[in-house]
């Protein structure tokens, strides 16, 4: 008999009501742990009793915005490498402030839960899951430094209906991100 797999831990942070409530019923249905919270500073408390799998942020907070919130994250050496989706409505943020802030994918447009579950995969696909508590931590591999482009992980995804061709290719230029179209 195999061990269960742990479940990955997404925290979501969203100024919205309404959107919180469907992600994490979608989540939770889709065996994730959810904590989810509607401020910024909320949840940096958060993040230090529970670390997560991975942050999903909308571009706006009760407090601050997605992108500055992401920057505060990569600032901090012990949330440094948690992934960072940022969902995006209308009103976007630059290209290049997504880059510089190190949003490791960003979805804008429309809200569409099933999009966004799909984004959240593609993620944690790349994060090795944390082990239950009270069981020993399994044996790491050698850790070998890769490029961010060619590691993959962070990436810039969007249509030409909602991202313009200069914005994109200088967010992927400058910010050393891969993109799909």
């Amino acid at each position: 008999m195999s061990a269960a797999r742990p479940i990955a831990k997404v925290l979501i942070v969203d100024a919205d009501p309404a959107k919180l409530q469907a992600l994490r019923a979608a989540l939770t249905t889709a065996a994730y742990h959810v904590t989810s919270a509607t401020s910024a500073s909320f949840a940096l408390t958060t993040l230090e009793r529970d670390r997560p799998d991975l942050i999903v942020s909308g571009s706006r907070t009760e407090d601050m915005d997605g992108v500055e919130f992401c920057s505060i994250i990569r600032s901090d050496p012990t949330t440094h490498d948690i992934p960072f989706l940022l969902l995006s409505g209308p009103t976007r943020p630059t290209p290049w402030a997504v880059a510089q802030a190190g949003v490791d994918m960003l979805v804008a447009g429309d809200f569409v839960v099933s999009t966004v579950l799909d984004r959240i995969s593609k993620l944690l696909r790349h994060v090795a899951p944390q082990p239950e508590p009270g069981l020993p931590p399994p044996a790491l591999p050698p850790r070998v430094t890769v490029p961010r482009a060619e590691a993959g992980t962070r990436t810039f995804e969007g249509s030409f209906g909602v991202l313009d061709l200069n914005a994109v290719t200088q967010a992927i230029a400058l910010g050393g991100k891969t993109g799909r179209l």
